[in-house]
């Protein structure tokens, strides 16, 4: 059960790093679209 619960955690965390890099990237594409 530690197990399953361990790899449901890192499952979750690993799709919400991807939600925030995705989010810093369109921030940041953003930012530069409106620099230049």
């Amino acid at each position: 059960t530690y197990r399953a619960i361990a790899e449901q955690i890192g499952v979750s965390v690993s799709s919400v790093e991807k939600y925030v890099a995705r989010g810093l990237a369109a921030c940041a594409i953003a930012m530069i679209e409106h620099n230049s």
